[in-house]
């Protein structure tokens, strides 16, 4: 009595009972592919990246300062999202902007 596929009153076939697990592993991959761009605190991270970029690009501040204004704790934190979200440390980053902006090839 209540098997894992049985509704109330009736037997599911097995057919039916394969369709509904696929359906929530679907589900379920379908809400773990989301999860990440939904969860708050990767959106205040992401926020924070862009003020950071935004502010290495067009203005002299130091990359302490950069860190401090886009609202980083420290800059060893600071260091490290910025360089696994845009692939290289904000002073780099600072120096191939000024560059692109100058037209001198990268």
């Amino acid at each position: 009595m209540g098997g894992i596929f049985e509704s109330p009153g009736r037997q599911v076939g097995q057919r039916q009972a394969l369709w509904q697990v696929r359906l929530r592993q679907q589900k379920r991959e379908r809400d773990e592919d989301l999860r990440p761009y939904c969860e708050p605190p990767l959106l205040t991270t992401l926020a924070r990246l862009k003020t950071a970029e935004t502010l290495l690009r067009y203005s002299n501040l130091s990359v302490l300062e950069v860190a401090t204004r886009s609202g980083f704790g420290d800059l060893s934190n600071f260091h490290s999202s910025f360089r696994r979200h845009f692939g290289l440390p904000p002073h780099q980053y600072r120096r191939r902007a000024e560059k692109a902006t100058r037209g001198i090839p990268v």
